[in-house]
């Protein structure tokens, strides 16, 4: 019994007084357009709230010239979670209009395999889920207990540290390149707290608005590109 009261103060320690700074190596292979995009993200949090910046400001894409060149961006996409409460606010736009929506989604629908791999020195196990539209494989690993990764997946019983996808129209990779642990008694703040939020729900019938438009402004001959229907997520599905 004292063993294991031993090891509960022990995590509990650990989870109270750390907090965690993960980089991870992003590349996004947009495959409908011919773009490779490679670019740094950062991951801070406390176990409770966390959150994951795009460094789209230093990225460097790759057309299939190979000419390499920065894409200019007024300000990063942060993605700001309440862990717990699974709430996630963050901006997006919509052909350059821009929304601070706040989406609270269901429990990820994990599926755990038995597959592992070594990422940084940690030992990582397979987890896959298919959510809003694509499929993601991920590793997870134990030894940083917190329920937490890049983007807005959280719900494994660890901290992700590699997450992947790949269809016919675009691939996604997020790799761990470096973790940092350290003790900190300030708290993670909310960047939105002053903004006019909208819902995610409202965000996607204001994107189906404009994805019909476009489209109806495609002449017979498609010679006029309309909108995507999503990135990461896939907001249309017809």
């Amino acid at each position: 019994m004292f063993k294991y009261i031993t090891l509960f103060f022990t995590f509990f320690s650990f989870a109270q007084n750390k907090r965690y700074h993960i980089v991870y190596d992003y590349t996004l292979n947009s495959k409908d357009i011919g773009l490779i995009t490679n670019l740094k993200s950062y991951l801070t949090g406390d176990g409770k709230k966390s959150i994951y910046e795009e460094d789209f400001m230093k990225s460097k894409s790759q057309a299939a010239d190979d000419n390499s060149f920065s894409i200019p961006t007024k300000n990063n996409p942060a993605f700001f979670k309440e862990i717990h409460s699974k709430i996630v606010t963050y901006n997006d736009h919509i052909q350059m209009k821009f929304f601070d929506v706040t989406d609270v989604h269901p429990s990820f629908d994990w599926k755990i395999e038995s597959d592992t791999k070594i990422i940084l020195g940690y030992t990582c196990q397979k987890a896959n889920i298919y959510f809003r539209g694509r499929d993601y494989t991920v590793y997870f690993t134990t030894d940083i207990p917190y329920s937490d990764g890049p983007w807005k997946f959280s719900g494994l019983p660890g901290m992700i540290l590699e997450a992947t996808s790949d269809d016919e129209t675009a691939a996604y990779s997020m790799i761990a390149e470096k973790v940092e642990l350290k003790e900190t008694t300030n708290s993670i703040q909310n960047p939105y707290l002053k903004s006019n939020l909208i819902t995610y729900q409202d965000y996607l019938d204001k994107y189906k608005l404009k994805y019909d438009e476009s489209r109806s402004r495609m002449d017979t001959n498609g010679y006029s590109r309309g909108m995507n229907k999503g990135a990461k997520e896939v907001y249309i599905t017809y």
